[in-house]
């Protein structure tokens, strides 16, 4: 019985895929979530395949639109790996500011939020063992978040997971000793299945360090099936189409996608307008 007790004790948590970890365990804070409480993966289907790629991949770069739930996303990640496979983790912003901002107003609060999370990591705000904004210890591991202005910022530390957010508004010149990604990078040397993670909004076309680094990766993106035909297809400015409305006598724009395929038509459309077979129209307006 006691060896029982003990093999239940020292057992590794298992390692679930981390968007049904999310799901079953990740509570969004009341402060700066539009829909607090649990995580609804359903509500941001374009995250899905970056919660793969982050269960697999040794390097993930994300190049985004802003407010589409990245953020949050990370903060999740990172909950799931101090729960359930601890190490040391760097976080880099492009100022120290961008890094306390990150902890006070995303991590925190999220962490609070989050029964899970309950013991595992302090956000009680004092100082006792170290603990400060930018510096959060755990059993097993640390998390450092560190602003890219500084070389002893950059390369005091080895950690087997290294973020970078805003890739495009980090220093490119750190102390005459190069960009401060790539000395990021360094810190991954010593570990055998370290990850590298970054996410930013893209500035310039053709000087933007985001899209530099998603030219290495197979740059996947996420199909879209078309209600009608059922081919799939990437989402594109030049498929959408708007249109104007009247509604409450007020003038409005809407904006929809439309399916590539020339001949692909709208059911719908086509039923409320009386057409069969041959004269169905492509509709516009879907």
């Amino acid at each position: 019985m006691m060896l029982e007790v003990m093999a239940r004790a020292y057992r590794p948590t298992p390692d679930v895929p981390l968007r049904a970890w999310l799901e079953a365990n990740y509570r969004l804070p009341d402060e700066g979530a539009d829909l607090p409480g649990p995580y609804r993966p359903e509500y941001v289907p374009a995250l899905w395949g970056i919660m793969h790629a982050l269960d697999v991949s040794r390097m993930v770069v994300t190049m985004k639109a802003a407010q589409i739930g990245w953020t949050y996303l990370l903060v999740g990640y990172l909950c799931k790996r101090i729960k359930v496979a601890p190490s040391a983790m760097i976080g880099l912003f492009p100022k120290d500011s961008a890094a306390r901002e990150f902890s006070d107003e995303k991590f925190v609060p999220s962490v609070r939020a989050t029964p899970a999370m309950a013991g595992t990591v302090d956000v009680s705000g004092s100082r006792k063992a170290g603990q400060r904004a930018t510096f959060k210890s755990f059993p097993g591991g640390f998390m450092k978040l560190v602003g890219s202005n500084s070389v002893s910022n950059v390369k005091s530390t080895p950690a087997p997971l290294v973020l970078v957010e805003e890739p495009d508004d980090t220093n490119d010149n750190v102390g005459e000793q190069g960009d401060a990604i790539r000395l990021a990078r360094e810190r991954l040397k010593r570990w055998r299945r370290g990850q590298l993670v970054l996410g930013g909004t893209p500035s310039t076309k053709g000087l933007s360090r985001v899209e530099e680094f998603l030219d290495l990766s197979n740059k996947r993106v996420l199909p879209i099936r078309c209600h009608s035909c059922g081919e799939t297809h990437v989402l594109a400015w030049r498929t959408c189409r708007g249109c104007r409305r009247m509604r409450a006598r007020r003038r409005t724009w809407s904006m929809a996608a439309r399916c590539p395929r020339r001949r692909c038509t709208c059911a719908r459309c086509a039923v409320r307008r009386g057409m069969t077979g041959n004269d169905r129209r492509t509709c516009d307006r879907r």
